[in-house]
């Protein structure tokens, strides 16, 4: 079974032949970052309704009123970070033909990546 994991790279991952262990662990991250998404969107149209043409800024520098939303994008732009650098190991090993030992013996090939 083969599964897109990057749409703009069309990066792709062949589940019978992994690069990693428990690479059907990137569905569960996909869907958490696409709900961590929606509910910032959520509470961000909430809150943009509630202020009515004032200070949008508000919506940003004024977490005390709204700490979820603060949460939410936090680890919304953590995770994204993290989750596009592991499908571009992922790729890289793929690319490579790498098993997950490999990568410290390429340590240096990877940083220059």
């Amino acid at each position: 079974m083969v599964y897109t994991i990057d749409y703009l790279d069309n990066i792709v991952i062949n589940a019978n032949e992994p690069c990693i262990k428990n690479n059907h662990a990137i569905s569960y991250l996909q869907e958490g970052l696409i709900m961590l998404a929606k509910n910032v969107y959520i509470i961000e149209k909430q809150k943009l309704n509630t202020l009515q043409g004032e200070c949008v800024l508000e919506l940003t520098f004024n977490s005390e009123e709204n700490r979820r939303l603060a949460c939410f994008f936090h680890w919304f732009s953590v995770s994204l970070v993290s989750y596009i650098k592991l499908i571009a190991l992922m790729d890289i090993m793929q690319i490579n033909h790498w098993e997950f030992n490999d990568l410290k013996k390429n340590k240096k090939e990877l940083k220059n990546m």
